[in-house]
């Protein structure tokens, strides 16, 4: 398996990835510990730096760790796996090491380890024997002071062995580095005094090499003023609660609401923090005005990376009571990361709290808003682990992408209590795969092509001053001096103006990176912006575009704008009147709504001026002209012009386009000739076929030449 590396903003030192699907036989050499991870560079496609990857009995209690590099550019090194007991007043570690003795030293060797804060001050040191026969070693650091725990937990410790020739492996001890994410999902029935509360909280948390923990926490659904969040430990005998860390100070509340967001860093942990917090031993609470102790609660747990991106770009989205209509007081409070890949296939990971001990029935669908069009979609999501569920779902409809790419998609968790749900949330995802659905606007043409192209026209990549664009990739171009923004489309660059928007005021201004003008004043602009994925653009909160839709161009048939307070943004579709014909009409393929079609005119005597002819038996209207049945012709598609490698017929009122279908070619080099809707090959031959008949020329000949001998 070879993966190239993607680093995250979060992660900056680690490299994080996922291989799906092992084989077998793969998996048998990791559990045998025959299979080796190695880090290639363009200096060095040999690699890097590599190892074994082994399953260690120390990796599952390990809280800190330290990668040891040698002096010496010698290529050996080490790791060491540290354990802080529970009442951390010691410290059990093991060292997996490699070329730490040299040719001098003795067969059986006395080795210093060292922790230290530079190379003078030795906070502690400990004695060791080893043979050269021997790869690791394991020692106890007992009597752990706390400033020593301080300085162990915020990074400010080394680990050094030295060998008493004087060859030395260090390393800085940090909290254990892994690509994992904390998070808690805070909710009313896990309160220190449960209560049917209907707000929801959530919150994701982050250790950072310095031992620094970042927090990220939303509230929502608030029914009184939020005067603490903290996180802490469990209630003793005593019923008291250790306070690690307060929040509030960092807590902005939404305008004209009592939500709003907590998002801080903590400074000053020390190792027993660290080891509670890695353990699932804390938890945040938060309370309010109402009540002082506890109205939202909700432990800090840990979950494992598996390649799903979204839990490192945004916060999860929250679900809480207070969104159902009307609010249901459940005290049951959940967040989803959701995700669409460039398969477009939809990744979901799930945590519900609250519901273990109220609720045993229970079951999670993500469904499309009932104001869209047509029979609204609904998946549904049953398997939950631990109040947990994560998935991938394939083969979603078109539409289902736009109205999740819009806004117009909810989730919603349904109990046995409460059918109808307990808790919701809109969602919006951005995502490439919903430009199928808008092909579909233009005279529900370009569907019938798709279903008729041959593979090789499908996969394409665009080539712009060096750098490759998969096929429907957007970019703002460097070039182009005007607003726009391109798009790859099977191999071919298209480039749009920017469309703007109108405007309501007399004397629009025109703010810094925006393309339209805005009627916000400049010394009334609102802090914060919102990047905006179809047109790679930072766009100011408060300010309105319309979105970029690859390879189509900008619709005007939604808004867009930033969420105040949040990287956010959201399209709203423009609504379409309800129609009472049985087939609506899109007249134009930039129409946003169908409309009815016009009633033929019959001819009287009274309207002699306005002759129009009723439509026949099997003509076809498509893009609001009509073909007579059995009449061809090449559609025009907006963006496009008139696709002359495209037939479209109308036979018994339905009209049907396909593309001519070109032969299979074998040859390395193609091209296509001017005019022409299929490739050849580059050297005017056919490859397989041309040499298969010229093989056969040769064995005819050959046969008759034999022939002549007898």
């Amino acid at each position: 398996m070879e993966q190239p590396v993607h680093l995250l903003k979060q992660f900056p030192k680690q490299i994080c990835g996922t291989w799906r699907n092992v084989p077998p036989s793969y998996m048998k050499l990791l559990e045998e510990e025959k299979m080796y991870v190695v880090l290639v560079t363009p200096d060095q496609e040999n690699g890097l730096i590599g190892g074994k990857i082994i399953n260690h009995r120390a990796l599952k209690e390990e809280t800190f760790s330290s990668l040891l590099v040698s002096d010496k550019e010698d290529g050996n090194g080490g790791i060491a796996m540290v354990t802080l007991s529970a009442d951390a007043q010691s410290l059990s570690f093991i060292i997996d090491y490699q070329g730490l003795l040299s040719k001098s030293d003795p067969d059986i060797s006395t080795v210093k380890i060292q922790f230290a804060r530079n190379s003078r001050n030795v906070v502690k040191e400990i004695t060791a024997k080893v043979t050269k026969q021997d790869t690791e070693l394991a020692e106890v650091w007992s009597r752990l002071s706390q400033s020593q725990s301080k300085q162990l937990a915020r990074g400010k410790l080394k680990l050094r062995i030295l060998a008493p020739s004087g060859r030395k492996l260090e390393g800085r001890i940090t909290p254990k580095m892994s690509c994992n994410t904390y998070q808690a999902v805070m909710s009313g029935l896990e309160a220190l005094k449960p209560s049917m509360s209907v707000s929801a909280g959530s919150a994701i948390m982050h250790i950072q090499e310095n031992g620094n923990i970042r927090y990220q926490v939303r509230l929502i659904g608030m029914e009184s003023v939020v005067t603490s969040i903290t996180i802490e430990g469990a209630p003793n005998k005593r019923d008291k609660r250790r306070r690690m860390t307060r929040m509030m100070n960092d807590y902005k509340k939404d305008k004209n609401s009592l939500d709003g967001w907590a998002n801080g860093t903590y400074t000053k942990p020390n190792a027993r923090e660290i080891y509670l917090l890695m353990r699932q031993q804390l938890y945040v609470n938060v309370a309010t005005r109402n009540k002082r102790v506890s109205v939202l609660r909700g432990r800090i747990t840990q979950i494992l990376f598996h390649g799903h991106l979204a839990r490192h770009i945004d916060h999860p989205i929250v679900m809480s009571p207070s969104m159902m209509t009307p609010p249901v007081r459940s005290g049951i409070a959940g967040h989803v990361w959701l995700d669409v890949d460039k398969a477009c296939s939809l990744h979901y990971d799930m945590v519900v709290s609250g519901i273990s001990s109220h609720h045993t029935d229970f079951s999670a669908s993500i469904e499309e808003s009932p104001d869209v069009r047509g029979r609204p979609h609904s998946i549904l999501i049953n398997r939950f682990t631990n109040n947990k569920a994560l998935g991938v779902l394939s083969d979603l409809p078109d539409d289902f992408f736009y109205n999740l790419n819009f806004g117009n998609i909810f989730i919603k968790l349904t109990t046995k209590e409460h059918p109808t749900g307990v808790i919701q949330s809109n969602v919006t995802v951005p995502n490439q795969c919903f430009s199928k659905t808008s092909r579909k606007n233009n005279g529900d043409i370009l569907e019938d092509m798709e279903n008729n192209l041959v593979e090789e026209d499908i996969s394409r990549r665009c080539n712009v001053d060096g750098v490759l664009y998969d096929d429907g990739d957007s970019w703002v171009p460097k070039a182009v001096k005007k607003c726009a923004t391109c798009s790859c489309h099977r191999g071919r660059v298209i480039c749009h103006e920017a469309v703007c928007p109108p405007v309501s005021c007399k004397d629009p201004v025109k703010l810094s990176g925006e393309c339209c003008p805005t009627c916000i004043s400049r010394n009334k602009i609102a802090s914060g912006k919102c990047f905006f994925h179809g047109d790679k653009r930072q766009h100011h909160v408060g300010t309105m575009w319309y979105p970029y839709v690859p390879p189509f161009g900008y619709s005007t048939c939604a808004i867009c704008s930033c969420v105040p307070g949040r990287n956010e943004y959201n399209c709203t579709r423009i609504r379409c009147p309800k129609l009472d014909c049985p087939d609506p009409i899109r007249l134009r393929g930039t129409d946003c709504c169908k409309v009815c079609p016009v009633k033929p005119v019959t001819l009287t005597r009274k309207s002699k001026n306005v002759q129009q002819d009723a439509p026949k038996k099997g003509d076809c209207s498509v893009g609001g002209k009509r073909f007579d049945n059995g009449e061809e012709w090449n559609p025009r598609i907006t963006n496009f012009g008139t696709e002359k490698c495209v037939t479209c017929k109308c036979k018994n009122g339905k009209a049907k386009c396909r593309r001519p279908r070109c032969p299979r070619l074998h040859c390395r080099r193609k091209t296509r000739p001017s005019g022409s809707c299929c490739r050849v090959c580059a050297d005017g031959k056919n490859g397989r076929k041309d040499r298969k008949r010229k093989n056969r020329r040769r064995k005819g000949k050959a046969g008759r030449n034999a022939s002549k001998l007898f």
